[in-house]
């Protein structure tokens, strides 16, 4: 197998998107004392940071696997190269999708990063006003939806049992990926939606607490996640 140049760079300005959509944009001087998922002791100290970097070191390995694997013969970067799909290592319908999605998601998701501004950020902090303009105009939580999405796509590329990572696994696991992964994922979606219920609440309630009657308004009138629909 050649390696492909446009795929390698496609595929690093996907981990540098990814990166970046989970990097906190702004750290809020005054803190709001009822974000429940800040609360956990963990996710507080550490949440953050793991979020910028927990695809980081998968994204790059697959990089390097994409541009330096030849053939099927062992190496010290590949001990099991017999068990990697190799369709995640060329262009291929299954790359050009999901890093489509990448893309896209990742477009809007820092569309919002930039319509709110400094009053964008990860624990929940009382804006000094109500951003109902913009992409705020069409869905009241416009950033959410994409990182839901940017998530799925990214395991299903980066951290498939049958993609690079393969290469470190032991065959039972990758048959285990290639038989439940669409169980696996659903989990993830389970675990991801929880949270982004909860999110979502605190941060209606405390939008409601800071601006009253305008932000009722523009909460009957605009959808939550998907223009015109929900």
């Amino acid at each position: 197998m050649q390696p492909n140049v446009s795929l390698v760079v496609a595929l690093g300005l996907a981990t540098h998107l990814i990166r970046v959509c989970n990097r906190t944009p702004n750290t809020p001087r005054v803190k709001y004392d009822k974000d429940k998922l800040f609360a956990i002791p963990f996710v507080k100290e550490h949440g953050p940071v793991i979020l910028e970097y927990l695809f980081v070191i998968p994204c790059v390995y697959h990089i390097v696997l994409t541009a330096t694997l030849r053939d099927r013969e062992p190496s010290a970067l590949c001990p099991h190269p017999n068990h990697p799909d190799h369709k995640y290592f060329t262009w291929s319908p299954y790359t050009v999708i999901c890093l489509s999605i990448i893309f896209a998601s990742a477009t809007l998701r820092l569309l919002a990063f930039r319509t709110l501004g400094k009053n964008f950020t990860f624990e929940l902090a009382q804006p000094d006003r109500l951003i109902t303009t913009g992409i705020y105009a069409y869905v009241q939580h416009p950033s959410y939806g994409p990182l839901f999405v940017l998530i799925c796509a990214t395991v299903m590329l980066f951290l498939p049992l049958d993609g690079a990572l393969g290469c470190l696994l032991p065959f039972s696991a990758v048959e285990l990926w290639i038989t439940w992964h669409w169980y696996i994922l659903a989990c993830i979606i389970v675990i991801m939606s929880i949270a982004l219920g909860v999110r979502v609440r605190d941060e209606e309630a405390m939008l409601k607490e800071t601006f009253g009657k305008a932000w009722i308004e523009w909460n009957q009138r605009t959808p939550r996640f998907v223009p015109y629909l929900f």
